[in-house]
This record gives structure tokens, C-alpha cells and sequence, in this order.
């Protein structure tokens, strides 16, 4: 990823003057899929690992009100987001 290295408009529009090649576009693309992936699986495991543990612990007399989703629920409030 270009995490360390993000490619700034000036020396992208330097270094690929014109349009993009097929290739290019597919690698950009290619990219933002992994960085969805990486993001909703991030997300998604802490958030069950935080679910699971507080689940049954007595904090609250209203439970429903702080463990409203379901981790199938996140995740697909995350594929809604990343859409």
C-alpha cells in the first residue's frame, strides 16, 4: 500500500500525463478493494472480540441500548458504507 508514500496530484499527473492505462486503473482499483477488505476486517474482529467479551457481563440493566448489532450486522452496515 502507499501508506508511507501517497502519490501527491503533481507527480501523479507528472509521471502519468494523459489517461491512465487499463492497467494502471486496475491497480488503483485493485487498492481501494484491499483497503476495504483490510478496513472491514480491522473493524469487524474487534468489534466481536469487544461484543463477546461484554456480552454477558452485568454492566448495565439495559443491555439492548450498548449491544444493539450483531457482528453480521456490522458487517453489513460496513458493505452499506463501503459501497
Amino acid at each position: 500500500m502507499e501508506k508511507n508514500k501517497p502519490l501527491s496530484q503533481q507527480r501523479m499527473a507528472s509521471e502519468m500525463p494523459g489517461k491512465l492505462s487499463e492497467k494502471d486503473k486496475a491497480l488503483i482499483k485493485e487498492k481501494f478493494k484491499d483497503l476495504i477488505r483490510e478496513n472491514k476486517a480491522f473493524l469487524l474482529d474487534r468489534y466481536a472480540m469487544f461484543r463477546d467479551k461484554y456480552a454477558n457481563v452485568p454492566f448495565t440493566s439495559k443491555k439492548d441500548k450498548y449491544i444493539k448489532f450483531t457482528k453480521d450486522d456490522v458487517e453489513r452496515m460496513l458493505d452499506e458504507f463501503f459501497r
